[in-house]
């Protein structure tokens, strides 16, 4: 399927509970982060999809010249825009820059818990912080994400936006043990 020369479609994977899905989504005027937090759309529209079972990739592939896929559903969504295409998107967020620090975090989204960081504004207050974020999907860069059921089905990306309206505990990564549990 080609693209039209004024729409650039960039690659994603979202997960959901029940599948894997490779498609493409416009790339202009907003980054994936904004099309999945947009109101009050709800379905992401991936083109170009090769949709795979979640538990065992090994089941044969459906391709699709589409698919819709309900945000509410997604728990996870990985861009994969190339390093030329990662150059452009940097340009455009060049004027979005704050000064952050990185804050190491694991969020359980069952069947997926995903390591990563997260960037907050220096001397902020973490607890409220994570307490009243409201948009569905945050960034985890140098994210990880396994699914619980098979930890050798693994997903690594520069970034992995987490829907948080799913997640079961999200906590922030400490260098403390944690404490030992009493037997009673």
């Amino acid at each position: 399927m080609a693209e039209s020369p004024e729409e650039k479609l960039l690659p994603v994977e979202v997960l959901t509970d029940t599948h894997h899905i490779f498609g493409r989504v416009p790339a202009a005027p907003m980054r994936l982060s904004d099309i999945l937090n947009s109101e009050p759309e709800q379905i992401l529209v991936l083109k170009e999809a090769f949709i795979y079972p979640i538990d065992d990739p090994r089941i044969s592939v459906v391709e699709r010249p589409f698919a819709m896929v309900t945000k509410a559903q997604i728990a996870l969504a990985i861009p994969r825009a190339s390093h030329e295409e990662a150059a452009i998107l940097d340009e455009r967020r060049q004027l979005e820059r704050i000064e952050k620090k990185p804050r190491p975090v694991t969020v359980s989204v069952p069947p997926f818990a995903v390591r990563g960081l997260m960037w907050m504004v220096p001397g902020v207050d973490e607890e409220a912080y994570f307490s009243r974020i409201t948009r569905p999907f945050i960034p985890v860069t140098d994210g990880r994400a396994v699914y619980m059921h098979n930890a050798s089905r693994l997903w690594e990306g520069e970034v992995i936006l987490v829907n948080i309206r799913r997640s079961q505990v999200f906590w922030r990564e400490t260098a403390r043990p944690a404490p030992r549990r009493s037997r009673a």
